[in-house]
C-alpha cells in the first residue's frame, strides 16, 4: 500500500488467455446427509470435500481444470517438476523395480529348466522389469493438473483452486476479483509463484493471472518520479510477444497521460503512438467472441485428441491380440511336431523289439532239436557234396572197366526233404 494507506496495485488482468478456464460445468453437492460430508467431484475425477463454512444458497458449484504447466513460469516449473521427481517418482520407482526384479531372480533360481507355461511366467516378469526401466529413462512430468470452484455465495463470486491436489479444499485459500479484495494466493511453497483472479461468470470463464518475467509498467503519474511512492498505481503491464506463457496485465486507467521529451520528440511521438496503438481495443463483446470460439477449438482439439488416443489404444490392443495368437499358433505347432517325433521313435522301437523276438525264436527253434539228428543230415550233406563234386576212386575204375556202363548207375543222394535238414545245413 502507499504511504496514505491506498493500493498500489488497483486490477490484474491476463491479456493472453493462457489462464482462462472453463467453468460452465456445474454440479451439486453428492452428499449432504452430514456437514462433515459435503462431496462434490472435479473434472481430474478426485472428490473435493467442501467446508462446513462455505456459503452457497443455490447449491450450484461450477467446476474447471487447469494445467499448472500452462499457467507458471518455465523456470518455476522445472524447479517444482525436479522436487516431483526426487520425492514422489523416484522413490516409488525404485520400489516398484525392486520388487519386479526380485520376482524374477526368485523364479530363475526356482525353475532353472522351465517348461513352456514357465518360460512364458518368466518372459512376463522380465518384460515388467524392462518397462519399469525404460519409463526411467523416458520420464516426462505434465504436472500438476488443479481443480478450479466458483460459487456465488449471495453476495459475492468466489473462486477456490485445489492446490492440494487431493481435495483437501479447507487447505486451499478462496479468491475473489482483485480489483475487489485485493487477494492473492501461492501454489505452493516450492515454487512460491503467486496468483490472483478474476471471474467472469456471465461467460463462465475464470482467469487465473500469474505475473509474467517480461514487463513493462507505465503509470499514470509519472511526471513527479519522487511521487510514484506514494500514489496508486493504475498501471498496464505490456507482454513481450515472446512471452506468453505467465504473462498478465494491470488495468489501465482511463487518463493515462505519458510526458514526452522536447529533446527527442521523433521517438516519444512514436511512444505515444505505439501506445494509442495499444489502447485503442475491441469491443469487449468481440473479445469475449473470441475467447468462446478458441474454447470451442480448445474443445474439439480435446475431443480429437481422446478419439485418437481411443484409435490408437484399440489398434495396440488387436497387435497384441494377433501376437498372442501367433504365439499360441506357434507352441502349439511345436507340440504337435514333439508328439510325431515320438511317434516315429516309438515305431521304430517297435519294428527293432520285433525283429529281435524273430530271431530270438528262431534261434530256440533251431536248438530244439536233437544233435544226433542234427549230425545225421550233416553228414548227408558232406557226402552229397563230396559225391557232386568229385566222384570216388572206385567208381572211376568201374567206368574204366565197363566203358559201356551209362552215367545212369551213379545214384545221387537224395536232397533234404525236411525243414530239419535244411536248418541242420544253415546251422
Amino acid at each position: 500500500k502507499t504511504s496514505t494507506g491506498k493500493e498500489k496495485l488497483i486490477d490484474l488482468r491476463d491479456s493472453t488467455g493462457s489462464g482462462d478456464v472453463d467453468i460452465s460445468t456445474i454440479v451439486k453437492v453428492i452428499s449432504n446427509n452430514n456437514q462433515e460430508d459435503r462431496l462434490i467431484q472435479g473434472l481430474s475425477g478426485r472428490k473435493l470435500k467442501i467446508p462446513s463454512h462455505w456459503k452457497n444458497p443455490s447449491g450450484n458449484y461450477h467446476i474447471g481444470i487447469k494445467a499448472l504447466k500452462q499457467i507458471i513460469p518455465t523456470s518455476a516449473f522445472e524447479r517444482l517438476s525436479k522436487e516431483r521427481r526426487e520425492k514422489i517418482f523416484e522413490p516409488e520407482h525404485r520400489l516398484a523395480l525392486a520388487e519386479a526384479q526380485q520376482r524374477l531372480n526368485e523364479h530363475i533360481s526356482k525353475y532353472p529348466s522351465p517348461n513352456e507355461e514357465q518360460k512364458l511366467m518368466r518372459e512376463e516378469f522380465q518384460s515388467f522389469v524392462d518397462a519399469l526401466k525404460e519409463v526411467e529413462k523416458k520420464y516426462n512430468d505434465p504436472g500438476a493438473f488443479l481443480d478450479c470452484i466458483v460459487w456465488n455465495d449471495g453476495d459475492t463470486w468466489i473462486a477456490c483452486i485445489d492446490t492440494s491436489e487431493q481435495g483437501e479444499l479447507d487447505q486451499c485459500k478462496c479468491l475473489t476479483n482483485y480489483i475487489d479484495s485485493h487477494e492473492f494466493a501461492t501454489f505452493s511453497a516450492i515454487d512460491m509463484v503467486t496468483y490472483s483472479v478474476q471471474i467472469h461468470h456471465e461467460i463462465n470463464i475464470l482467469e487465473i493471472v500469474v505475473a509474467g518475467a517480461e514487463s513493462t509498467f507505465l503509470s499514470n503519474q509519472i511526471q513527479n518520479p519522487s511521487s510514484s511512492s506514494s500514489s496508486s498505481i493504475d498501471s498496464s503491464i505490456v507482454n513481450n510477444p515472446l512471452s506468453i506463457v505467465g504473462s498478465s496485465s494491470i488495468k489501465l486507467n482511463d487518463d493515462i497521460s505519458i510526458p514526452i521529451n522536447q529533446d527527442n520528440n521523433r521517438s516519444n511521438s512514436y511512444l505515444s503512438s505505439n501506445m494509442n496503438n495499444r489502447l485503442s481495443l475491441p469491443n469487449i463483446d468481440y473479445i469475449q467472441q473470441l475467447k468462446r470460439e478458441v474454447d470451442k477449438l480448445k474443445r474439439e482439439l480435446i475431443n480429437t485428441q481422446e478419439s485418437h488416443r481411443q484409435i490408437m489404444e484399440q489398434l495396440v490392443k488387436e497387435e497384441q491380440d494377433i501376437r498372442n495368437e501367433n504365439l499360441r499358433l506357434q507352441r502349439k505347432l511345436q507340440l504337435e511336431v514333439d508328439r510325431r517325433e515320438q511317434l516315429c521313435r516309438q515305431l521304430s522301437e517297435s519294428e527293432s523289439s520285433l525283429e529281435m523276438d524273430e530271431e530270438r525264436a528262431l534261434n530256440e527253434r533251431i536248438k530244439s532239436f536233437p544233435r544226433q539228428q542234427r549230425t545225421n543230415s550233416s553228414q548227408q550233406h558232406l557226402t552229397r557234396s563230396r559225391t557232386v563234386s568229385s566222384p570216388s576212386s572206385a567208381n572211376n575204375n568201374i567206368n574204366n572197366e565197363n566203358p559201356s556202363s551209362t552215367s545212369n548207375d551213379f545214384q545221387r543222394p537224395r536232397p533234404p526233404s525236411t525243414s530239419i535238414d535244411a536248418s541242420n545245413q544253415m546251422e
